[in-house]
């Protein structure tokens, strides 16, 4: 159409969260440095594309988002 532009995405082909993205339910975003020092779980990691750069910071930087999960309060009938 004339006099029209075109809206494109700015990574086309790339997945993007919203600024405000509060991930999954129980998750919240936290710093590298407070995810645990268990070898195991890092090595969940070995299959990203983004190992190289988590490497290569010692653990300290990565393109993906560290995730917690914290369960909140429990919900049920109270142990009384």
């Amino acid at each position: 159409m004339h006099g029209e532009t075109e809206k494109r995405p700015r990574n086309p082909g790339r997945f993007t969260l919203p600024v405000n993205f509060a991930g999954p339910p129980g998750y919240k975003p936290v710093t590298f440095s407070e995810l645990t020092d268990d070898e195991v779980f890092w090595q969940g990691c070995r299959s990203c594309p983004n190992f190289d750069v988590l490497t290569r910071t010692e653990r300290r930087h990565c393109l993906c988002t560290g995730m917690l999960f914290d369960p909140g309060p429990k919900t049920g009938p109270s142990e009384a």
